[in-house]
């Protein structure tokens, strides 16, 4: 056997080996934790409030099929921006391949090569991976879901694009847990990496 960079070769075939900056899996579960809570602050802020508004209640809902037409589309619209604030344009700009919980974490998202992530790697993986393909459990992805019921004049239609995001995220979680490079279904999308922030 033999080694060449970070290549193994072994009887003909080329075998990944695990990334030296690799994250530990529970330090990266609570840094998805912190995101998780930290989101849905951000997505869920300006339904709140502009229920209030709309409705003239004290009675806190984020929920967009409670709120009438066309609010209901505003609302998912603000949360679609509160969230890109969030997931895209923190870690662009803020703290670089960093949101607020792997910031917390001491953790940062690289592209595959390790070079800094840049716009269309944050929106790829965090807008369209994580949030609308495997779409289950963050507060912007429920939101997608009742803009579609809406839409549709389905409320079915939630339930079919929920599971659908279950199927996705357990996939993502296996490919987090069992593969050398660790990298979950929107990290293979935006073609990224999770490492820990203090490698340079």
């Amino acid at each position: 056997m033999k080694t060449n960079n970070n290549r193994t070769q072994k009887k003909g075939y080329t075998l990944p080996k695990k990334e030296k900056d690799a994250v530990n899996l529970w330090r990266r579960f609570f840094a998805y934790l912190l995101d998780w809570l930290f989101g849905t602050f951000f997505a869920a802020f300006p339904v709140v409030i502009l229920n209030g508004i709309v409705q003239n209640t004290t009675v806190v809902t984020d929920d967009l099929l409670t709120i009438p037409y066309p609010y209901s589309y505003i609302g998912g619209g603000l949360a679609l921006l509160f969230s890109f604030i969030y997931f895209v344009f923190i870690p662009l700009k803020i703290w670089k391949g960093e949101t607020v919980g792997k910031h917390l974490m001491h953790m940062k998202i690289v592209r595959t090569d390790g070079r800094e992530v840049g716009f269309i790697s944050l929106v790829l993986r965090n807008m369209f991976g994580m949030i609308l393909i495997e779409g289950a459990l963050f507060t912007t992805s429920t939101y997608l879901r009742q803009m579609a019921a809406l839409a549709t004049g389905e409320v079915r239609v939630m339930q079919y694009l929920y599971y659908v995001g279950i199927g996705i995220t357990i996939i993502s979680i296996l490919l987090v847990m069992f593969t050398n490079s660790n990298q979950a279904v929107h990290d293979l999308i935006g073609k990224t990496r999770v490492r820990m922030s203090s490698i340079k």
